[in-house]
Formats: C-alpha cells, sequence, structure tokens
C-alpha cells in the first residue's frame, strides 16, 4: 500500500514536484534517518517484514478548473538539480499538465515502488469558496478512507494553492476525524521556483493535526442546547447523563459537569452565556453546524474513488514511469 499526497496546487509547478524529489532522495537512501522519516507508514506487518514503506502511489491535485486545463500556464520556474539551488535553465510560458508529464516521471519513480505508472488525479475547486472546497476535499478522504480494509494512508501537502484549499484541506481532516500527516516545503527566494528540493536541511516541515471540532459528547451536549433552545446547566446535566449514560459515566456531579464539558464550549464561543445559569448555541457552532452536516452525509454514504470520477470535478490521469 502506498500514500496518496493531497496537494493544494496553484500555479507553481515546485509545489508538487519538490516535495516528491525530496521524498524520492530519501526513499533511496535509506538510512537511519530516513527509515526513521517513514517509520509510521505503511502496514504493521510490511514494517515487520523490513520492507520499504512511504512509496508514492497517487497524487490529489486541488486546484481550479483554468490550471487543470492549461488557460493559465504555470509560473516561470527554475529546472534545478536536487539539493542544489544553481539552475539549469529558467522555463515559462507551459501548461501545467504538460509540465507534471514532462517533469515528474522521473522524480516519481524512484519512489514508485517499481509500478510502471502513477496515478494523478485532479479536483476542480472554487478556490474562493471554502464550503464548497471543503465538501469536495472531505468526499475525497471519504473515499481513501472507504477503500480496501485499512483505507489509503494520506499525507496533506501544505504548500500550494490558496488559503480556501489549505484551509479546506486541515479543517476536512480534522473535523471528519482522517488520519492523515500535515506537512509543508520551505523554500526562499529563487529557492520558490526551483522545482526540485534545493537543500534538505529546513526543507521538509512535518505539522501537527490540530484538534478543532467538540469530541462525541461536547456535540450531544450542544445538540441538546439547541434543541431546547437554551437551558440551564443543572438541566442540561441531568438530561445527559439520562440520554447519554455511557458517555457521562465519568463525569461526577454537575459542577465537574460545567468545569469539563460546558466551560470549554463557552470559551471556544460554540455556546454562548444567556441571563442567569442558562446557556444557549453560540456563533461557532452555527458555522461549525454546515461543515458538520457535510461530514453526517458522507458517513452515511461514503463514497469510492470510481464514484467519485463520474463527477465532472474529479477526474485521473495516469503518469508513466
Amino acid at each position: 500500500m502506498g500514500v496518496y499526497h493531497l496537494i493544494g496546487l496553484g500555479r507553481s509547478l515546485g509545489a508538487v514536484t519538490g516535495p516528491v524529489s525530496y521524498l524520492a532522495m530519501r526513499y533511496q537512501r535509506w538510512n537511519k534517518d530516513d527509515q526513521e522519516f517513514f517509520s509510521l507508514s505503511g502496514e504493521a506487518a510490511q514494517r515487520e517484514k523490513g520492507e520499504k514503506v512511504g512509496d508514492i502511489e497517487a497524487l490529489v491535485l486541488f486546484t481550479s478548473p483554468e490550471v487543470k486545463d492549461g488557460t493559465k500556464d504555470c509560473f516561470d520556474f527554475i529546472d534545478n538539480r536536487p539539493g542544489h539551488c544553481s539552475p539549469l535553465a529558467t522555463l515559462s510560458k507551459q501548461k501545467m499538465p504538460d509540465a507534471l508529464r514532462r517533469y515528474l516521471p522521473a522524480e516519481w519513480k524512484p519512489v514508485a515502488k517499481q509500478r510502471g505508472e502513477g496515478r494523478l488525479f485532479w479536483c476542480d475547486v472554487h478556490r474562493g469558496d471554502l464550503l464548497s472546497t471543503f465538501e469536495r476535499v472531505s468526499r475525497v478522504l471519504a473515499a481513501l478512507k472507504s477503500t480496501g480494509s485499512l483505507g489509503k494512508e494520506v499525507w496533506i501537502n501544505l504548500t500550494g494553492g490558496n488559503n480556501v484549499i489549505n484551509l479546506s484541506l486541515e479543517l476536512a481532516a480534522t473535523l471528519g476525524r482522517y488520519p492523515a500527516r500535515f506537512y509543508y516545503v520551505h523554500g526562499e527566494g529563487v529557492a520558490e521556483k526551483c522545482i526540485r528540493y534545493t537543500g534538505e536541511e529546513g526543507y521538509w516541515v512535518d505539522l501537527p493535526l490540530l484538534t478543532v471540532s467538540p469530541d462525541h459528547l461536547e456535540r450531544f451536549v450542544v445538540e441538546e442546547v439547541e434543541r431546547l433552545g437554551g437551558t440551564n446547566c443543572g438541566d442540561l446535566f441531568s438530561r445527559m447523563k439520562h440520554a447519554h449514560s455511557q458517555e457521562m459515566q465519568e463525569v461526577d456531579g454537575v459542577g465537574q459537569f460545567q468545569r469539563l464539558v460546558v466551560r470549554p464550549l463557552l470559551n471556544q464561543g460554540i455556546l454562548r452565556q444567556l441571563a442567569g445559569a442558562n446557556v444557549g448555541v453560540g456563533g461557532t457552532w452555527r458555522l461549525l453546524k454546515q461543515y458538520y452536516s457535510v461530514i453526517d452525509e458522507l458517513e452515511s454514504q461514503p463514497p469510492n474513488v470510481e464514484g467519485l470520477s463520474k463527477e465532472g470535478w474529479f477526474s485521473e490521469d495516469r503518469i508513466v514511469l
């Protein structure tokens, strides 16, 4: 089982080819540090057998239709040697699909585990619409999660694309609780235009998966408050003890309930303080709710990759390696 890399893509070719070239270098070298770098990849049985893990099976690109169809060219880029900033050539006026087909194979092949071709998925998104972009990212993640007995291993690259695309990638993984490795790659000055990694030190940056969603108990609480139109903590505690006894079994008394459950929700703006000891739903919940509805629908009817391929915004290319 290889890794699926989800990548936000603007007009910078290096956002895709750069990390692939870096991973290929480490995958080929395979020293102690490299083995540690890839150590959380793959299945336990693979690692126990000493198999190499962390190979790239597919790239999933979230971008605008204009980039995908070549209406907008790539930004000027530098064809550099791996690990060096010195240019072999500076190139311009190339369409993104053509440039990927030209430059990806040589970088991808060493980290493809002898596959003859790589899967390249294009996902059209509206760069200014967070909710619709979030929905499409979530559909892709749900499809990958439902593929095979363990689902696909997902790494999420936050280097390219715009804020809407990258925030959608983060929100979809966190709200949907899809396991993923987050990273970005770093280059300054002329290195930003290079299509291969320019130096090992400081290039790859792993990012933590941040928890931004209420756990199940907290969500039950908010939805009960919403249903009631506001209530006091004593009544809410009694209702939760009755309706969700298993989730509430470690909450001892209304005071602890207020401290451990209600107060954090108030601090986040998911609940708000009303007159007296009453609480109601806050603005943050009204915002989050529309994103949760997307996740809830996908959990009840998870898509698959083949099904996504029938939708106009999702398509697949094959890159010969």
